[in-house]
This record gives structure tokens, sequence and C-alpha cells, in this order.
């Protein structure tokens, strides 16, 4: 082994090179030795570099002592993450819709906590607002939670709100006193136009017809492509289509409470050959797996399952209804199980969004495509056919007025962009109507 001599605490090897120091902690009283396991750099050959190199360490030594010094002290003047969790929780339900509830909480786990306290280790909140500007650097490169692209503004913002919500919640419990707001990020013409883009009629007839071919089985192909059809005719969120039971499918008359929505809706120029009735819907999770009997719960923005919440979506194509009616008999004969547990699709949200992903790479629909815009597209045609009335949109889509109207994209800029022919569905004959 070759010798080593010292030179005030450093060690230095027969070839001239400084191989490391020795420290000792006053406090502790306990003496560490410093070499290249430990970081320290194996070409030094200079007694200044030496004692840069070795401020550098200890100065990082100092900033994780101080931080640990300050994470205990938090804790032990405030409380520990757990619990503020579980108040946090009790408080935002008691403050918030339960619709808004959910993604705050989704977005203050995911991104807010993931951030300042897995990525960043910083377990004292009150040195989070002097790094606001990090987070936001880090939304920007963020991916969302279910698809493989970044979050878009609105998302960012979402978070942010999630963030300044959770800090409210610590000043109004006292946990700490009065803090900056997080700003959020500018939404342009351009944002918004990337966050609730409309489809064209061409546009929403690739994709149904594309999708067949991005399944190999022939089956398969048109499970999706009436998949992707019916979501473009119904404005139903893509969680509520996948949960489809093949009790939720109906012909006959409507309900008397019912029945006036409806009629605005015929007079509107639609068809109707029946009706999807939403009483309630899955739980999201379980949907990403392969299971046919799924948990349910009631429908977003509501708190229990109830007849006064049911949502009443007609069918105004009579291809779609006949395929849904098809569908629906072959599940029946497939499972001997109870109606509520035969869903009429049966594949997951994992499987849907590959096909999806498919089109996209393959150029068969445009980059970026969502198919949750497909809802936005059903609830600006349907509001535009009647009057710019947006209750009935409201009623059908489950949302409220002031979504619609979010929805409903009315402006110069793009509706010159927009398609030409509004027209979703106009059959030429038909077949089993529903009667009001």
């Amino acid at each position: 082994m070759a010798k080593q001599r010292s030179l005030e605490g450093f060690r230095i090897s027969a070839d001239g090179r400084f191989t490391g120091f020795i420290y000792h902690d006053r406090k502790t009283q306990e003496t560490t030795r410093f070499g290249f396991k430990q970081g320290w750099p194996e070409n030094i050959r200079t007694l200044e570099s030496a004692k840069k190199e070795r401020g550098r360490i200890l100065g990082k030594i100092d900033a994780r002592m101080t931080e640990a010094a300050d994470r205990i002290a938090w804790q032990k003047k405030y409380s520990d993450f757990d619990k503020l969790s579980d108040e946090y929780v009790i408080w935002i339900k008691e403050t918030l819709k339960r619709a808004t509830v959910e993604s705050y909480l989704s977005n203050v786990k995911n991104y807010v906590f993931y951030y300042f306290i897995n990525r960043e280790g910083l377990n004292n909140i009150e040195t989070w607002p002097k790094n606001y500007k990090e987070f936001r650097n880090f939304l920007k490169q963020a991916p969302a939670l279910k698809i493989s692209k970044k979050l878009s503004t609105n998302s960012r913002n979402n978070c942010i709100k999630a963030l300044n919500s959770f800090m409210k919640f610590m000043e109004e419990e006292h946990y700490m006193g009065p803090f900056p707001r997080c700003k959020e990020f500018k939404t342009g013409k351009a944002d918004r136009r990337g966050l609730e883009d409309l489809y064209t009629d061409g546009e929403i007839q690739k994709l149904i017809s594309n999708s067949h071919d991005a399944v190999t089985a022939g089956e398969n192909g048109d499970l999706y492509s009436l998949f992707f059809k019916l979501l473009s005719q119904s404005g139903m969120r893509v969680n509520e289509q996948l949960g489809l039971h093949v009790g939720s499918f109906t012909f006959g008359s409507v309900p008397e409470a019912k029945r006036a929505l409806f009629k605005r809706i015929a007079e509107a120029g639609y068809s109707i050959y029946g009706y999807i009735l939403l009483t309630d819907q899955p739980e999201l999770e379980s949907l990403y797996d392969s299971k046919r009997k799924v948990p349910r719960g009631p429908l977003k923005a509501r708190d229990e399952i109830a007849p006064e919440y049911n949502r009443y979506i007609p069918l105004i194509d009579e291809e779609t209804a006949t395929q849904l009616a098809t569908l629906v008999s072959r599940r029946l004969k497939e499972q001997k199980c109870a109606k509520q547990d035969n869903l009429i699709f049966g594949f997951t949200y994992a499987q849907m969004y590959k096909v999806l992903c498919e089109l996209r790479s393959k150029g068969k629909i445009k980059a970026g495509a969502d198919v949750h815009s497909l809802r936005h597209t059903f609830s600006t045609e349907l509001t535009k056919r009647c009057q710019g009335d947006k209750t009935v949109s409201a009623e059908v889509l489950g949302q409220s007025e002031r979504i619609a109207e979010r929805y409903v994209h009315l402006n110069e800029e793009i509706e010159r962009e927009r398609r030409q022919d509004c027209n979703i569905s106009s059959p030429e004959r038909r077949v089993k109507k529903v009667t009001f």
C-alpha cells in the first residue's frame, strides 16, 4: 500500500494527490474521514483547491444539518405531515364542492406534495413560498397522470390552485401566518383552444373509421368505432361511457319529468331513438384493470345516488341506437350475472387510450387529440341548435350552466376555424322513436 502523509488535516498520496481530509464535529465529538466514496475528487493536487473542495463539502453538510433542524423544529412546533394531510382533507371537504374536492386532493398529492416533500425535501412549509418559481418550472415539464403528454395550462393552474388552497388551510388553521400566493399561468386564446379544442365533422369521422383499423380483431374494431361514435353523439365523459352497463340502455317512453327536456331537443332538429339512463358511475380506478364487476358511486358532483340526480341522454342516431341494442343483447347472452355487472363495452381505460395513441402515432387523427373534447363539441353543437339556451346542454351533460358556457365556443376567431356543417346526425329515415 502506498504511503500517505498529512498536511493541515488533508491526506496526501505518494504521487502528490490530495485524497481526502479528516473532519471533527465539535458538537457530537465524532471524527469522519472523507475520501473518494464521499464525493472527494480524485485529481486535486494543490492545497488551495483542496481547501476549496473541503469548504464545499462542509457547506453541504451544514445545509443538511440546518434543514434537518428546521424540519424537527417544524414538527415540534406544528404537527407531522400525516396529521396535516388528514386535517386538510376534512377542511377542503367542508370548503369546496365534491367534484372540486377530488381534483384538489389529487393535485395536492401527485404534484404539490410530490414536488415540495418527496422531490425537494422541503418539509418546512414556511420555506415553500421561496420555491414557487421552481414549482412553476416543474409544472411546465411534469407529465399528466393518465396520458403521455405534458400538463395543459389549465391543469398547471389547477395544481397551483391546489397549492394555494393548502397554504390557505395552513393559514386559517393558524399553523402559519399570512403567505404570498403562487401566481397562476396566463391563459390566452391559444391556450383555450388547446384545452377545449372542437372537432370538425371530418375529424370525428376519421376517429370513428380509423379506430377499427387500429385494432387487429374485427369485433373489437367495431366496438371501438361504436365507442367513439357514441362519445361524439352523447356528450358523456369517458369514464361514464366505459362504465355503462346493460341496464343503462332503454327504449320506450321518457319519464314525465324529462319529457319537456326531450321535446326541446326534438325541436332543435334531432331525432330521438332511445335514451341512456345514468344513475351512477364507476369508480375511476376500477376502469384501469380488466374487471367486469366494478364498484359504483354517485354521479360527478353528487353526494349520493338518488333518482333526482339521474341523467337522461338521448340517442340521436338510428345506426348508433341499433348497434347499441345489438351489443346489449349480445352481452346478456354472454353473461349470466346480474344486469348491473354487465358492462356494455367491457374494455379498460388503458386499452381505449392505447388505441387513441396508435391513431395519433400513425397520423390517422391529429396529434394531441383528446377524446374528452368530443364532450365539448357536443355541448357546443347542442347549445347552438337550441338558440343559445345553455340549460338543455347543462341538463343532458350533467354540468352547471357556468361550465356549459365555458364549453360553448362562439367567438368569431374560433368559429371561423370550426366546421361549416354543424349537423351531428340527421338520419334519412326514422325508426322506433321515444314518445313524450
